[in-house]
């Protein structure tokens, strides 16, 4: 029996996020008054507040550029680079990491926290139940909509920036870090149970696959990948 296929699913502005790729070969160039990026000859973009430099690697390789929207009508530029790995030196101590709720500790008994956004939480509660209110497809529909966006964009920063401050306090005490294998999906699993065999404390255990997946317990992973250490 074959599936049965639905209708058409035409592109909407506010469901598809607008991307411009880019073919480059030396994409950035350095003047007095900053750093330019171009796009084709003639037409270049000024970074604005960008302090770091253009890469850390020697000899990057720039294979192509996109220019993409977020959900939060901002726009980025992501760039990208063919690189020579890179061999770090096995310093022979190596160091334990347990990921827990909103911190992370080390088998050395030190724990690192992780900053506390219950009042972006209850705001982006207090947007949720404005827009269930509203009629959908309208313009103030969607103008809630990009509110909560950006509360959660927001949450989404402050995550990464606290997990890249934790790896990299982590990699300077050893470049080889071990971490428990969890089983998010299944911890995280619904205890609502069925009709005949109701769950108990569901709601108690809603709350909890809440926080773990706010958490960002597959971030930890990548941030000290990030950092080049083993895991």
């Amino acid at each position: 029996m074959t599936k049965k296929r639905g209708r058409p699913r035409f592109k909407s502005k506010h469901r598809n996020r607008p991307s411009i790729p880019i073919e480059i070969n030396t994409p950035f160039k350095t003047k007095e008054d900053g750093v330019y990026f171009r796009i084709k000859k003639g037409y270049e973009i000024k970074l604005i507040h960008y302090h770091k430099p253009l890469n850390r690697y020697q000899n990057p390789i720039p294979k192509g550029a996109r220019i993409i929207q977020s959900t939060t009508g901002k726009w980025y530029l992501h760039v990208t680079y063919a690189v020579d790995a890179m061999e770090q030196k096995e310093d022979g101590l190596g160091i334990g990491i347990d990921r827990n709720v909103r911190q992370v500790a080390d088998h050395q008994g030190q724990l690192y926290y992780l900053t506390n956004t219950d009042s972006i939480q209850k705001r982006i509660q207090y947007w949720q139940q404005k827009k269930a209110r509203q009629k959908k497809g309208s313009r103030r529909f969607y103008k809630t909509q990009l509110t909560i966006n950006r509360h959660h964009e927001k949450i989404k920063n402050i995550r990464k920036n606290d997990l890249i401050h934790i790896a990299n306090q982590i990699t300077t005490k050893s470049r080889s870090v071990v971490m428990e294998d969890l089983r998010t999906k299944g911890m995280t699993a619904s205890a609502r149970g069925t009709i005949d065999q109701p769950g108990k404390n569901v709601k108690s255990k809603s709350g909890l696959n809440r926080v773990i997946l706010g958490t960002g317990w597959y971030q930890y992973g990548t941030a000290f990948i990030g950092k080049r250490c083993c895991s």
